[in-house]
């Protein structure tokens, strides 16, 4: 540990993960304090923003050759990748009528045992068609 400058210590290695989101938060949050009141309603607004927006993001796996496609098509259309994505995704989920069963004889020939004690199977044949994962 070395001298205190500007009220912080200087521990000379890198700090926890948890510990530097916490400090940069309370920073961000002193930060904030300090604008005039128009300014921390305008922060306000867009934390507001961003956090509805966290209750519409999803995160899937992908084959890079097809993270790529979408983002080709979704490119020369001028639309965003993620709208794009979630266009096809009810495309084929109406075409297939949206539930398990009516998908179960097409997923079935693809299906391979799983090794995570969270999922029975995985559709890697299918995904991975052209990869080297298989």
């Amino acid at each position: 540990m070395t001298d205190k400058k500007d009220n912080f210590i200087e521990f000379g290695e890198e700090l926890d993960p948890s510990v530097d989101a916490f400090l940069s938060t309370e920073a961000e949050r002193r930060a904030i304090q300090k604008l005039p009141p128009q300014e921390r309603k305008k922060k306000a607004k867009e934390r507001e923003r961003i956090r509805d927006r966290k209750a519409r993001r999803v995160t899937y796996d992908l084959p890079p050759d097809l993270r790529s496609q979408v983002a080709e098509i979704a490119k020369k259309k001028g639309v965003p990748a993620s709208q794009l994505a979630a266009w096809l995704i009810t495309r084929a989920l109406e075409q297939h009528g949206g539930s398990a069963e009516e998908l179960d004889e097409e997923l079935t020939p693809y299906l391979e045992p799983s090794h995570s004690p969270k999922f029975t199977w995985n559709l890697h044949r299918y995904i991975f068609k052209d990869s080297e994962t298989e």
